[in-house]
This record gives C-alpha cells, sequence and structure tokens, in this order.
C-alpha cells in the first residue's frame, strides 16, 4: 500500500480509529480497577556516629541495608506486627534504600491494605533503627525520622500508565480493523483504488453512467470515450509509435476496445491476462502496456494483473476502467465501422471496376 493510499484509508475510516481509542482508553479503566490494588507507605530512618564515626556511617550504609532482611530484623518485625505475618511475608512485602550520598534510609512496605501498609512500615523502620543501635558498631544510633502514613491512593495497578497503554491498543486494533477493511476484495469505490491497486494512472473511464466511477471520472476531468483514451495514450512515452497493448482481465472486452482505437490511428493488441500471460514475454520494451478491466472487478483483480506484468518484467504505463454503458459505446465503434464499410460498397446501378450491378 502507498503512502498515499494509507492516508486515504485513515481519512475515510478515521472513526474506527477513534472508536478504539475511546474502547481502549475504557478497557484500559476496567482493567486498572479490576486489578488487585496495591498500597505502600513509607518511612525514613537517619543513621548518625559521633564524630569518630562519622566517616565510617556511610562505608557501612551498604550493611544497615543489608541487616533489614536478616532474620533477626524480620522476625522483629513479625512479633511487633503480632506475628499476623509469617517472616517469609514480611521479606517479601518490605524493602529498603537509601538515597545516594545521604545517611538515610527509606523503608517502604507494601500491601493490599493501607492500614496494614503503615503498620507494616512503621515496624519494620522501629525494628531496624533499633538494631543498627543495638549492633557491633559503637557510637552509632538510627531513628526514625519521618513516621509512616497510611496511603490514601494505590501504587499499583498505575492508571497514568495502563490507560495510555489502553489508548494505544485501541488505536492500533482500529488501524489494524480500517487496513483489513480497505484490504477486503472489495470493489473500486473510487478511482483511485484500481489506480493504487495497479500502481498506474487511472487513463480514462469509459461509459455513460452518470453514476460512480464514470460520475467522479466526469468531475475529475477523465477521458470517458474512446477518442479521448486515445489522446491520453497518445500523451503516453513511447506511444503512439510504438504499439500498445490492452492487458485484458476478468473478460473485459478488449478486442473491441481495440478496434476503437486502431480507428484513432493507434497500432493496438491484446493479451487475455488470464489465458495468455505468457505472451508479455514477447512484448517489446518501447510498447505501451495499459491494463484494461471493468469498474465492478474485485480491486485485488487490479493488483493481480499488475502484479502479472511485473512479474514477466513490464511496467504498466496506465489503467482503462469500463464502466456501465461502455459495451454500447464499444458496440457502437463496431456499428460505425459496418456502416463505413458499407458505404465503400458499391450500390445497385453503381458501376464497380467498370461492371454494372
Amino acid at each position: 500500500m502507498t503512502t498515499a493510499a494509507l492516508w486515504r484509508t485513515l481519512r475515510e475510516r478515521w472513526w474506527l480509529l477513534a472508536a478504539g481509542a475511546v474502547i481502549g482508553l475504557i478497557g484500559g479503566l476496567i482493567v486498572n480497577a479490576a486489578l488487585p490494588h496495591s498500597y505502600e507507605s513509607k518511612g525514613q530512618i537517619l543513621v548518625e556516629a559521633d564524630a569518630a564515626q562519622s566517616a565510617e556511617v556511610t562505608q557501612n550504609l551498604p550493611t544497615y541495608l543489608e541487616l533489614a532482611t536478616a532474620d533477626s530484623t524480620v522476625t522483629k518485625i513479625s512479633k511487633l506486627m503480632g506475628e499476623k505475618m509469617t517472616a517469609a511475608d514480611v521479606a517479601s512485602s518490605v524493602s529498603v534504600t537509601s538515597p545516594e550520598n545521604t545517611s538515610i534510609i527509606e523503608v517502604t512496605a507494601e500491601d493490599e491494605d493501607p492500614a496494614t501498609a503503615q503498620k507494616l512500615s512503621t515496624a519494620a523502620a522501629t525494628a531496624l533503627s533499633e538494631n543498627i543501635g543495638d549492633g557491633k558498631d559503637k557510637g552509632v544510633s538510627a531513628s526514625v525520622v519521618l513516621k509512616p502514613a497510611v496511603p490514601s491512593s494505590p501504587s499499583s495497578p498505575n492508571p497514568v500508565i495502563i490507560a495510555p497503554i489502553g489508548l494505544v491498543v485501541g488505536l492500533l486494533a482500529g488501524l489494524v480493523a480500517a487496513l483489513a477493511l480497505n484490504g477486503r476484495d472489495r470493489r473500486p469505490r473510487r478511482i483511485d483504488d484500481a489506480a493504487d491497486a495497479a500502481e498506474a494512472p487511472v487513463l480514462a473511464v469509459l461509459g455513460s453512467s452518470e453514476h460512480g466511477l464514470a460520475a467522479e471520472a466526469a468531475e475529475q476531468g477523465r477521458p470517458r470515450t474512446l477518442q479521448g483514451l486515445a489522446g491520453a495514450i497518445h500523451g503516453l512515452d513511447g506511444a503512439p509509435g510504438a504499439r500498445t497493448t490492452l492487458l485484458g482481465i476478468d473478460g473485459a472486452p478488449v478486442g473491441r476496445l481495440a478496434e476503437g482505437l486502431s480507428e484513432e490511428g493507434l497500432a493496438v493488441r491484446t493479451i487475455d491476462l488470464d489465458a495468455d500471460a505468457d505472451a508479455l514475454v514477447a512484448m517489446g520494451d518501447d510498447e505501451a502496456t495499459i491494463l484494461v478491466g471493468a469498474t465492478g472487478a474485485r480491486v485485488s483483480r487490479f493488483a493481480r494483473g499488475a502484479a502479472m506484468a511485473r512479474w514477466r518484467g513490464k511496467r504498466l504505463d496506465g489503467v482503462v476502467m469500463l464502466a456501465d454503458g461502455s459495451e454500447e459505446r464499444l458496440d457502437a465503434v463496431g456499428e460505425s465501422e459496418k456502416n463505413e464499410a458499407a458505404r465503400e460498397l458499391p450500390h445497385e446501378g453503381e458501376e464497380n471496376d467498370g461492371r454494372r450491378i
């Protein structure tokens, strides 16, 4: 699909993208509400030392962080929680960090209940500060400087993250749906549908109908008659001095079209792609190649016809579409040939080569 075709698809089916975005956003919010919520409560411990050991505090800070997961600390936390949580539960629910270049330890507790998260964080900060103060480092003390509070909103899932994800997923789903609908095996709704499928310009839409693609051709000033088509072919590079080859798809009446173009002074031959595509190999490089199909042909048939030509090393110079009323016009060309031939025949009583009829 060309970039122009993609933009046209997006313009025509923008509502699918909009619907996908709305549905994705709503879906993200529903998922956010359905997922189990988790709450975090944080406290801070300040580790201090006397003047003689102040330099060792920062150096030993990693050891104090590891102390938070030690069995003695975890057991003490469990006891402070009234042994409602096992040591394993405590270890998986409590984490500690230290901001860079500080002697502060941040204690974070997580639980599905905000009150429990606050109580657990308080117990963890208390137990860790006591164990640091009771440790082997003399002159070092730790105290809770920021008491944990009951969280008012969950830390996860985060709607600020999930909602945009749902929005993006919805947009992508809408885009896929738009491309799928546009790429279905359907009939051309616009002249450019056939042009994009064949990757060649539509030279003319022949037909007398005032509806559909014939009407669009009239609005765009595209040729709708054999004379106009002949003029368009004359304007192609390599034509009309070279031969023009009409490639028919889905039984398009390329024979009658060739007769009409011959009357306009073009050297034309025809190839039925469905029956004799290999005849393309024998074409000369200076021949103009035109794909001919009815407006009712599937878009995929225009694409397949162009692909068959490319596979055999031929580039399409244009596309001709036959709309309603095109057969009548081609039949009219045939009748005009018969009438002209009849006029050239001698009538009764006239001389023909010196003889009377």
